[in-house]
């Protein structure tokens, strides 16, 4: 049999009962110099936790947007907690006394209107200046009006967006609903009732009224409602019966594009990359916009980067000079030279370079690793030359002007300093040309985008000196004819996996993706009358 609810007084009663025994259960509930964010309630006087009634009760003072919104909510639990006022009109001013005053000892709880402050409450700034000044910020969790809509609205809970008020006008509104149009999965909304009707309008002009969508109000209250259906539906009712007291609005994501058919695919893929997209950007759109599943925008992707990189070599006249009698060789040297520098170092580095440039590029570049000395004749005939090692490189007077012939004929040289070198390296650098001294190569540069993307340049391999990775070069007008790695070991990052047990294989990726950059850049600028 159902009782008799009590009266009034015996209910206020009651509550001042609960209070009691809240501050008995929990008596230390707030330490000294502590900024409480406390859940209040949304509507029934009932939705508030044992702990936040504690440590509203043991707080020195409670601040909140309007006091007479909070009286109620005190009165009901007899918390006699001194208030103040701390809304959007004064919160800026009296952030820096109440920082002070925190920083002093002094416990403070903060509280909104309804539910969980903060959440378009104000209130941030507080927060933010007691984290800067070090003070400790513990919320009580509790009711919150867009939680409570979310998972009664039988929309996707998760993931979602919480995104509060809409702006009343102007251009920020029109960004806020165009970013509700696109979004892919449920967004919250907190909207006045007289502009639910403008609202839900708005949403369908843009969306299309047949997006799913619920209005939920005055929640946890006597008379609460939340209705269910496309925006065209809930116009139609609402128009009819205009809707009072608090709102939530929530909308459904976007539906996901059906999956475009392969060819649409691959020419929305070429169109990207020939707009400048790198390979991850054009996987995200296939992905995100048009529907294609992760391995098929992968293949597409990469297919397209390879062909690409096959297009600009031969447009850049690779395909005929390939066909000369002096043509150059698709082939990758190491550079050996005197001073006892190890040059030989990292074995397995090249054969890995040579492996990844075939596999991504489908450049057909030669099996074997060549080694040439700067005064050997086919030097001229190798795009791509690389040094490595450990102590002192030293060139003599002929090898330098061998050098400097073949990088003014459009030669390349990569240096990786393997640590030690960096010494010996620069100071040769400086005796091949003296009026082109080494220089930082700007990110921008097309050596770190040729092929792929490599956000933030040269991967740091291995730790040795503290320093950042660092790309430097020497310039012949434009063209990049000579790279030095410094302070990354980037051919570490080309040997075998295991070489270097603590080297995880996306290093080793990231290394060998700026190796075949590197690979590509060469062949291509050499190409460049």
């Amino acid at each position: 049999m159902k009782e008799d609810a009590p009266s009034p007084v015996e209910s206020r009663a009651i509550a001042r009962e609960a209070a009691d025994a809240a501050l008995r259960l929990l008596p230390h509930e707030v330490e000294r110099g502590v900024l409480y964010i406390v859940s209040t309630p949304i509507g029934h006087l009932g939705d508030i936790s044992l702990r936040a009634l504690a440590v509203l009760q043991q707080v020195e003072r409670i601040l909140c947007e309007d006091t007479r919104h909070v009286r109620p909510l005190l009165d009901r639990y007899g918390i006699a907690t001194a208030v103040a006022a701390l809304h959007e009109h004064n919160e800026a001013k009296s952030v820096p006394a109440l920082i002070a005053q925190l920083t002093a000892g002094e416990t403070l709880a903060l509280v909104s209107d309804a539910g969980t402050p903060l959440v378009s409450d104000p209130g941030a700034r507080l927060v933010e200046g007691a984290i800067d000044a070090g003070i400790r910020v513990v919320a009580i969790p509790g009711a919150s009006a867009a939680l409570a809509a979310l998972v009664s609205s039988g929309l996707p809970a998760h993931p979602s967006t919480i995104l509060g008020f809409l702006p009343r006008k102007g251009g920020e509104r029109r960004e806020v609903m165009e970013q509700v149009v696109a979004s892919p999965h449920t967004v919250v909304l907190y909207e006045s009732p007289h502009r639910v009707v403008d609202t839900l309008r708005a949403l369908a002009d843009a969306a299309g009224g047949s997006r799913h969508a619920a209005v939920a109000r005055e929640l946890t209250k006597h008379f609460e409602e939340v209705k269910r259906g496309t925006l065209d539906a809930l116009i139609t009712y609402y128009e009819v019966s205009p809707p009072r007291g608090e709102v939530v609005l929530l909308v459904s994501g976007r539906e996901p594009a059906p999956p475009a058919d392969t060819d649409t695919l691959e020419s929305i893929a070429t169109a990207l990359r020939n707009d400048g997209q790198s390979q991850r950007d054009i996987m995200d759109t296939l992905m995100q916009q048009h529907g294609a599943p992760r391995n098929v925008a992968y293949k597409i992707a990469h297919t397209i980067a390879k062909t690409m990189v096959l297009c600009v070599i031969l447009a850049l006249g690779m395909g005929s000079a390939l066909r000369t009698a002096h043509a150059q060789r698709l082939a990758i040297a190491r550079l050996q030279y005197d001073g006892g520098g190890d040059w030989y170092a990292n074995p397995s580095s090249l054969p890995n370079l040579r492996a990844a440039v075939v596999q991504h590029t489908a450049l057909p570049v030669e099996q074997q690793e060549l080694r040439v000395r700067l005064t050997d004749p086919e030097l001229a005939t190798i795009p791509f030359v690389h040094a490595t090692g450990h102590g002192e490189m030293v060139w003599s007077e002929a090898e330098r002007a061998a050098l400097r012939r073949y990088l003014l004929s459009g030669g390349f040289l990569h240096v990786d300093d393997n640590y030690g070198l960096d010494e010996s390296v620069r100071r040769e650098v400086a005796r091949l040309f003296p009026d082109r001294p080494l220089v930082e190569v700007p990110l921008s540069h097309p050596i770190y985008h040729v092929v792929y993307d490599m956000e933030g340049g040269l991967p740091k391999i291995h730790e040795h000196d503290g320093k950042p990775a660092q790309g430097l070069g020497v310039f012949i007008g434009n063209r990049l004819a000579l790279y030095y790695s410094v302070s990354t070991d980037l051919g570490n990052g080309w040997e075998d996996i295991g070489t270097h047990p603590n080297d995880p294989p996306e290093l080793h990726e990231r290394a060998l993706r700026m190796g075949v950059n590197l690979f590509v850049y060469a062949v291509t600028s050499r190409a460049t009358p």
